[in-house]
């Protein structure tokens, strides 16, 4: 960038970009025997109190005269005061520009005025905390525009270099970053952007909510979809070619689910139950027909518990029909139990 007497002027002045700014304060760095050729004493006198007050000029003006300790002419004075003020802008260019309001510039993007510029020269991540409520990670390395207040009906920055950003909700003030090319809308979430200056692409990582991710000029030869994103997902997008790559977190396959053992049955358990209770409970249990004489059998109770086999049913009837005196056969897989008479025995056929 070439440095003019107008640009140098255009410093004193607090009207220079952030980058015009920079190369300034390098130069004067590098020829502080020059300054006195750009900043006359009406200069001076009208510098801009955001340049530096009142009491701050006649500090320096005071501590020159001690050093010197000769006196001098006002213009003389003015012209060794304007060195130590630019001096002293040159030493702390970089701080201003990282903590102070900068001239406004409209943004070629938008509609928008940008009237704060921070430059994270740290190694560590920069919060700001902005009015809306919002927090921003701005990354080492890494420039956002934005400006102090949000008047409109949007929140726009403009960012170089990579930040995250956790937005406060506002379904009236669309949320809406600038960066590589592309613009970043969300209403209320937390998301990344990394745009590196001399990058092709840039990549923006969804953490919450759902954002849109659009180009801010279309091509015509391969234009770009408006993308939209939900939690988990990124997209990395060429910044020449506008061509999109989505990425979706990788799930884990589900685990298998083992079937469960079946639960043993518990035992089947009669504690004084009458007979006619017993081989109804065993007609449903087993889905067997038995047959009994129910007169004869209504005041004769059982008690027994047995295991849950193969054998329960013939156990069941057979130690049932010992204890009460009845005789048992079985016909097509039915049971017919009936009074044994008092001179046969107990049996199976």
């Amino acid at each position: 960038m070439k440095i003019t007497p107008e640009l140098i002027r255009r410093f004193f002045r607090n009207e220079c970009t952030a980058e015009e700014a920079e190369a300034v304060s390098t130069y004067l760095n590098d020829h502080p025997a020059q300054v006195g050729e750009f900043l006359e004493e009406k200069e001076w006198e009208t510098m801009p109190a955001s340049s530096m007050d009142n009491d701050k000029k006649q500090a320096i003006f005071d501590q020159i005269g001690t050093q010197v300790q000769i006196k001098r002419t006002i213009k003389r004075n003015y012209y060794w005061l304007a060195v130590a003020a630019s001096m002293m802008v040159v030493l702390t260019a970089g701080l201003l520009m990282r903590n102070k309001p900068l001239p406004p510039t409209k943004s070629k993007k938008a509609d928008v005025v940008y009237t704060l510029v921070k430059i994270n020269y740290g190694n560590e991540d920069l919060p700001l905390k902005l009015e809306d409520g919002s927090l921003i990670l701005l990354k080492p390395s890494s420039e956002l525009q934005y400006p102090e207040h949000f008047r409109g009906k949007e929140r726009r920055f403009s960012l170089k270099g990579e930040a995250r950003f956790i937005v406060a909700k506002d379904p009236n003030r669309p949320f809406i970053v600038h960066a590589g090319g592309t613009t970043t809308t969300a209403l209320g979430t937390a998301f990344t952007i990394s745009a590196q200056p001399g990058r092709e692409d840039i990549k923006i990582v969804l953490h919450e909510g759902k954002v849109v991710v659009k180009p801010e000029l279309q091509l015509k030869a391969a234009p770009m979809e408006d993308l939209y994103l939900v939690a988990g997902e990124a997209v990395t997008v060429n910044i020449n070619t506008h061509l999109a790559v989505l990425s979706r977190p990788k799930r884990k396959p589900a685990k298998p689910i083992k079937p469960l053992a079946p639960r043993p049955k518990a035992d089947l358990e009669f504690k004084n139950k009458s007979l006619t209770e017993v081989y109804k409970t065993l007609e449903q249990e087993f889905h067997v027909r038995i047959s009994y004489p129910v007169p004869e059998i209504s005041d004769r109770y059982f008690t027994g518990t047995f295991k849950r086999d193969s054998l329960t049913l013939n156990k069941v009837i057979q130690e049932s029909a010992l204890l009460n005196d009845l005789k048992v056969e079985r016909r097509d897989g039915d049971y017919y139990l009936s009074i044994k008479p008092n001179t046969h025995n107990n049996q199976i056929k």
